[in-house]
This record gives structure tokens, C-alpha cells and sequence, in this order.
């Protein structure tokens, strides 16, 4: 919820979307002050589903777009191919050396606008890794030289990378 990466991409989306655009930023369980322990990814998956309907019961009619990073993509991921409601994936910095993403389980159960960012020195995922999680997903992929798995100095940069996809009916700023 307080990542970096997340509050970025909240502040951007914010910034050219007015009151257009709302963002729901959560913890997942055990993290900060939540409650619960770490489940394995499918405990989050369920976070992650649970965070959808409750967006869904603030807001009915809007699209809705789960965006993850890192580990959060894994379960975003997952948890959007369950969720009617949701209409597009943005995975970033998805750690393909950590967690088993669809490629290599086979796990896709819907297909989804998808697009994908990574830096190409970032440690959790190579960027032939990523092409490959892009074609099996047929996601569009984005690296950005220079850039780790934490984006210093670039944070602004993602998010702006990713706002047309995440919210293409705003201006970006």
C-alpha cells in the first residue's frame, strides 16, 4: 500500500484523472498493521479479490484494473482471471524468478488486455523471462533501460508509462 511503485501510480492517476479516476491501495494480509499471516499466494489472491468487490460496491458502473507489482502481480494476476469485473492487468516488475507465473504452470484461465513493465537490470526478472510471460499472456511488454526491480529515480517515469493502458480515457499529464 505505502510501496513506492504503488503511490506513484496512485499520485499520477490522481493528478490526470481528477475526479474521474479513484484508486483502492491495500495491504495484504499480515503486512503493516493487517491482520492475518502469509498464505502462499492464495490467501493474497483472495486479498485481491476481495479488495475488487469491495471497489465494485463503492463504485458499480467504473472499469476497473488491477495493477500489481512484484509480488502483487502474481497474485493480481490470478486473482483477475477470476474476476469478471476486472478488464485489464498491468503487471510490474513481475519477479518470474520468485513465483510461478502462467508460463510455466499453465494456469491462464481468461485472456486480458495485459501489458507488462520491467527494467532490464532488474534482479527478480529477466527480460527474456518477461518477453515470454508477455507472449504467453499476449501482452504488450515495456522495458526501461537502466532501470532494477525497484525503479529508483524512474517511479514518476512507470507510472506515466502505464497510465494510457491503466486509465485510457484520461489525459495523460
Amino acid at each position: 500500500m505505502h510501496n513506492a511503485i504503488v503511490v506513484a501510480l496512485a499520485k499520477t492517476l490522481a493528478e490526470a484523472g481528477g475526479q474521474e479516476v479513484g484508486t483502492l491501495r491495500f495491504n495484504f494480509r499480515g503486512v503493516e498493521a493487517s491482520t492475518g499471516r502469509y498464505a502462499d499466494g492464495e490467501g493474497e489472491k483472495l486479498d485481491v479479490i476481495g479488495a475488487v468487490d469491495a471497489l465494485r460496491n463503492m463504485m458499480p458502473n467504473v472499469p476497473v484494473t488491477v495493477v500489481g507489482y512484484s509480488f502483487g502481480s502474481w497474485v493480481g494476476l490470478r486473482a483477475a482471471w477470476e474476476q469478471e469485473e476486472v478488464e485489464r492487468v498491468a503487471l510490474i516488475a513481475p519477479a518470474a524468478r520468485i513465483f510461478r507465473y502462467a508460463e510455466q504452470d499453465g494456469e491462464c484461465r481468461r485472456p486480458l488486455p495485459t501489458e507488462i513493465l520491467v527494467g532490464d537490470r532488474d534482479e527478480f526478472v529477466s527480460v527474456a523471462s518477461a518477453r515470454n510471460l508477455a507472449r504467453y499472456l499476449g501482452a504488450q511488454l515495456h522495458v526501461l533501460d537502466g532501470a532494477d526491480h525497484f525503479f529508483v529515480g524512474q517511479r514518476r517515469l512507470v507510472a506515466k508509462m502505464l497510465l494510457p493502458f491503466v486509465a485510457p480515457d484520461i489525459d495523460s499529464p
